[in-house]
C-alpha cells in the first residue's frame, strides 16, 4: 500500500484562498491544510504531524502559511501570512499501519508571542474570510460533486505545481470504493474503515486524483449560506494507491465523524465562529 502523501490536480483553479500551506523552515511545502474555527485553528492530517510527544510541535512543521496562491511570489503580494504552530492535536486513535482517523488539529500561536496560543483578535481580517465551514453529516452523498485541491504533484513522482490546483471528483461509497468497477474485489479490498471516505470518478476512469502534497488539505463541497456559495469540507486529504489509476480512487478521513473531536479539542464546535 503506497500512502499519498499529498494528489493529482488537474486545473488551475480560482483562488482556493482557504487552503493551508504546511512548510519547513526553509519554506517547503509538504502537506495542506484549512483554517477553521474563528480563524485560530488549522485542520490537516496526523500522518503530517508525526513524530513529536504529547501535543508539542513536530520539527518538520516550520511554518503554517495562509491566504496563498502562488508560492513563487512573495507573502505580501498576495496578503499571504506566516504563522508558527502552538501546539499539534494528532487524533488519539491515529493508526499508521491503516490510516484509520487520519486527522489532526493545529493551534495556533500568538504573532507576538510564540509561546502563547493565538487569540481571535489577532486574526487578520482576510484570513477571517477563509474559514471553512465542516460537513455535519449532510453533505457526503453518493455521486456528489467534490473538489479537492492543493500544491500537490501532478502525478505520482512527478512535479509539484508552484501554483495551487484543483480537481471535481464524486464521493463514492465506501462499499464501491472497495471494488473495480465491474464489482469485483479492487486493491483497496477490506483497507477502507469507517473513518473513511473515498472520491474519484464514478466510472472508476484514471486521471482525477488527488496526490504526494495535498495530504491534510480539504476536500470540499458547496452550499448556499446566507445567499452565498460557500465551501464546506467534508474529507481530508489521507492516502491512495499510487495516483489517478484507475477503479483506486483517493481515501479521505470523513470529516463529519470527527466534529466531536473537534469540538473537545477546541473548547467549541468548529461551526459556531459566525465571523
Amino acid at each position: 500500500m503506497t500512502r499519498i502523501v499529498g494528489g493529482t490536480n488537474v486545473n488551475p483553479p480560482n483562488k482556493q484562498l482557504h487552503l493551508v500551506s504546511l512548510q519547513q523552515n526553509s519554506g517547503f511545502h509538504f502537506c495542506g491544510g484549512s483554517l477553521i474555527y474563528d480563524g485560530t485553528w488549522v485542520l490537516s492530517a496526523a500522518h503530517c504531524l508525526q513524530g513529536a510527544a504529547g501535543n508539542n510541535v513536530p520539527n518538520q512543521l516550520g511554518q503554517i502559511v495562509m491566504h496563498r496562491h502562488d508560492l513563487r511570489v512573495p507573502l505580501a503580494n498576495e496578503g499571504a501570512t506566516s504563522f508558527k504552530a502552538y501546539k499539534v492535536f494528532n487524533h488519539p486513535q491515529y493508526n499508521a499501519g491503516t490510516q484509520d482517523n487520519d486527522i489532526a488539529l493545529i493551534q495556533l500561536a500568538s504573532p507576538a508571542n510564540p509561546n502563547a496560543p493565538m487569540t481571535r483578535a489577532e486574526v487578520p481580517a482576510n484570513m477571517q474570510a477563509n474559514i471553512i465551514k465542516m460537513d455535519d453529516g449532510s453533505f457526503a452523498k453518493e455521486d456528489q460533486t467534490v473538489t479537492v485541491a492543493g500544491w500537490g504533484t501532478l502525478s505520482a513522482g512527478g512535479p509539484s505545481p508552484p501554483i495551487a490546483q484543483e480537481v471535481t471528483v464524486q464521493y463514492i461509497t465506501n462499499t464501491k470504493c472497495m471494488q473495480n468497477q465491474g464489482g469485483q474485489p479492487n486493491r483497496y479490498a477490506g483497507q477502507i474503515r469507517a473513518s473513511m471516505m473515498c472520491a474519484g470518478q464514478k466510472n472508476g476512469a484514471a486521471g482525477k486524483d488527488s496526490c504526494q502534497g495535498d495530504s491534510g488539505g480539504p476536500l470540499t463541497t458547496s452550499c448556499v449560506i446566507n445567499g452565498k456559495a460557500t465551501p464546506v469540507q467534508v474529507g481530508v486529504v489521507s492516502w491512495g494507491i499510487g495516483c489517478a489509476l484507475a477503479n483506486l480512487p483517493g481515501v479521505y478521513a470523513r470529516v463529519h465523524l470527527f466534529r466531536q473531536w473537534m469540538t473537545q479539542t477546541i473548547g467549541a464546535d468548529p461551526n459556531s465562529f459566525n465571523g
